[in-house]
């Protein structure tokens, strides 16, 4: 299997660790972006104005996310739709951190229930992002030595 190739249909685990006293943790569930969704949502975002600008982001989210765990805290926990008035509403941090890791950008946070094989999978990410580098490159390379 090809870590670089993006299937139709795929989708990929995501997680953003909550920052204390900025918001909370968000598990989610996305369709990577292709290069040419990426491209056109940024040249779109480059060229609108700031308000504008936003809501293309959570737009663009909204086609990408396929599950979360954001939930409405009052009355019953209810869960939150994925629409563009909740995906707005996000946490500016959130939002902004939620487009790296559709975008491929970044590789997001590391859950805090993750196990060993997931620890090694992130540490690998994570490397690729720093030295500019493809994740799914990096993991690649470092699965064929195993």
């Amino acid at each position: 299997m090809s870590h670089n190739i993006i299937q139709d249909g795929y989708t990929k685990d995501g997680y953003i660790g909550a920052v204390p006293n900025l918001h909370d943790e968000v598990k989610f569930k996305y369709r990577p972006m292709l290069a040419e969704q990426v491209e056109s949502l940024s040249a779109a975002v480059e060229k609108a104005e700031p308000a504008k600008a936003a809501l293309l982001v959570a737009s663009s989210m909204c086609k990408q996310l396929t599950e979360w765990s954001e939930t409405f805290s009052a009355p019953e926990n209810l869960p939150a739709a994925i629409n563009l008035e909740n995906v707005r509403r996000l946490h500016p941090l959130v939002l902004a951190k939620l487009r790296r890791i559709v975008e491929g950008i970044s590789p997001g946070d590391l859950p805090p229930d993750a196990d060993s094989k997931a620890v090694d999978a992130y540490a690998t990410a994570l490397e690729a992002t720093i030295a500019g580098e493809a994740p799914g490159q990096k993991e690649l390379v470092a699965n064929q030595k195993n």
